[in-house]
């Protein structure tokens, strides 16, 4: 294949400006993107890297659709000391000595990475090829600060991560791999995440944690299913350090008791007082009533980010109602960002003057509408003046403009900032309650700021 004198002056204009690739072409046959990617190399004013301002690669080839034996070589030609961050997703080994020589050689041909992101499908094959490389490669790489790993045998722990001066490490634990040890994480890494695979053995996992020991700020935790895993970690990881937790479900919610959040799972998380940010997103919050969220959010006070129960309820409705927010908001008063789910259907608790908080679900014993709260900033006390916007998910409403123009009142008033409302569910009702949020159908609404000034 030739390349004329005006394609690749068309291609060079374009190339100067590319700083992130993800390949190969998952459209064109591994043959062509082959043909064109070296004829580009070899016109006569071409030079390596073929995209020399390139920062970042992603080559995927974990489809089993994917020649590794063709694809891989293709590499080589964007690799330049520009790039800092690599990351290969391979289904299987190469068969070509010559191909796995080219992945042996990438601390030659990409000297500057800083975080190196390596996953294959089918090490179980070969696992002793697969440990030898992630340690031989990572190891040669001097300014490694990420290295990320699936799966992740004890050999590459034993012999490189404790070794090296990572801030972030992600691993899959090797799900046939029966035997692990000590696992002191390097005082370093600040990021860890870790993946315990659906194959994996369960009680072999809780050994793991058991073992861990770490003092990471940011931790993500991917599972299967809720169980014992979780309350280990408050014994695992330092209370005073993490500041960014996640825990994440790996298989779709079934309304079972493994997908459920319970009060009492996450009374094992109080312990992780310092946290800021808590995404529990991929829970099933059905059974948390107004009562419960008030008890969640009195034990981390400095949240400025909370995410929990975005998941399809088809199955029944949340005992949660918009009390939850306002729980929530009262006791977490730096929150900038909340996803939330409530049943719409329930009213707004009545106007009290609240000076202090403590049963957020006690709208049945105090009928005082709203005399008590004539005098404060709104009926419940409270202005957050951070969030712009929400995401309540799932949550289901009522029929009647007048339960919408009540809830628009309620969430306005606790945040005056409000404009945006983001729902999967109920979407033309939510919509209805954005737009009064801002608008001035609603006598209680008026006053209130409508735009937040920059």
């Amino acid at each position: 294949m030739l390349i004329g004198k005006k394609r690749w002056l068309c291609f060079r204009q374009y190339a100067v400006r590319v700083q992130f690739l993800h390949g190969p072409c998952r459209g064109i046959p591994p043959s062509v993107q082959f043909n064109v990617i070296t004829a580009l190399a070899q016109f006569p004013e071409a030079s390596l890297p073929l995209l020399p301002n390139l920062t970042e690669i992603v080559w995927d080839g974990s489809k089993p659709s994917t020649k590794v034996d063709m694809t891989v070589p293709l590499v080589e030609f964007f690799a330049g000391p520009r790039v800092t961050s690599l990351s290969l997703f391979l289904n299987d080994w190469p068969q070509s000595a010559a191909v796995r020589a080219v992945l042996f050689g990438l601390p030659n041909t990409f000297p500057n990475v800083t975080s190196f992101t390596f996953t294959i499908q089918w090490a179980c094959l070969q696992p002793d090829t697969t440990t030898c490389y992630i340690v031989d490669v990572a190891r040669r790489w001097p300014h490694l600060q990420a290295l990320q790993i699936s799966p992740c045998y004890r050999p590459i722990m034993t012999q490189l991560v404790s070794k090296l001066a990572l801030t972030t490490l992600s691993i899959t634990l090797d799900p046939f791999n029966t035997l692990w040890y000590d696992c002191k994480l390097p005082d370093s890494i600040h990021t860890f995440s870790l993946t315990i695979c659906m194959h994996s053995n369960g009680e072999r996992d809780l050994q793991f944690l058991g073992t861990l020991q770490g003092s990471p700020t940011r931790f993500h935790l991917r599972i299967l299913k809720v169980c014992n895993l979780l309350r280990t970690l408050p014994t695992r990881l330092d209370n005073t350090q993490l500041r960014i937790l996640t825990i994440e479900l790996t298989r779709p919610i079934d309304y079972s008791p493994s997908s459920l959040l319970t009060e009492s799972l996450a009374e094992s998380l109080y312990a992780f007082s310092a946290l800021r940010v808590l995404d529990l997103s991929s829970f099933s919050t059905l059974n948390l009533n107004d009562a419960a969220y008030a008890r969640m959010a009195t034990m981390w006070p400095e949240l400025t980010s909370l995410k929990v129960g975005m998941t399809d309820m088809c199955k029944g409705k949340p005992a949660a109602s918009v009390g939850a927010v306002i729980a929530v908001l009262r006791f977490c008063p730096h929150l900038q960002t909340l996803h939330i789910m409530f049943n719409g259907s329930i009213p707004p608790p009545p106007l009290v003057a609240v000076e202090e908080e403590e049963n957020v679900d006690a709208r049945g014993e105090d009928k005082k509408e709203g005399k008590a709260g004539a005098s404060q900033v709104n009926g419940w006390g409270i202005s957050n003046q951070h969030i712009t916007q929400i995401h309540v998910g799932y949550s289901p409403f009522c029929e009647g403009i007048d339960s919408l123009k009540d809830l628009a009142s309620c969430l306005k008033s606790v945040m005056p900032w409000l404009e945006i409302i983001r729902s999967k569910t109920d979407v033309a009702k939510w919509s209805m309650v954005q737009n009064l949020l801002v608008g001035h159908g609603v006598p209680s609404l008026r006053g209130q700021p409508t735009r937040r000034l920059s």
